[in-house]
């Protein structure tokens, strides 16, 4: 995992109550114990931390995209190469 996969499974495990080292590329957030409310604190932090803003629809939370750990750190880092470029 990269520097910001990492981050993004830090910030996972603080919202989620796991350890770390529980969390895997391939979990789901719904196994993690991610619900609506913990996925929209998810957002905002990753927003904050990153300088990036997550294309997410609360209401369209099951069409999001974002449904395992690894397609959250692919999002993000997509996110961070186009603010950088």
């Amino acid at each position: 995992m990269n520097t910001i996969g990492k981050q993004v499974a830090m910030i996972l495990s603080l919202r989620s109550g796991l350890n770390l080292s529980d969390i895997r590329m391939d979990q789901s957030l719904r196994d993690l114990g991610v619900d609506s409310l913990v996925l929209v604190e998810t957002i905002f932090e990753l927003e904050e931390t990153f300088d990036i803003v997550v294309p997410f629809n609360a209401n369209e939370a099951e069409n999001s995209g974002l449904e395992t750990v690894g397609s959250v750190i692919a999002l993000v880092e997509q996110l961070v190469m186009k603010r950088a470029a």
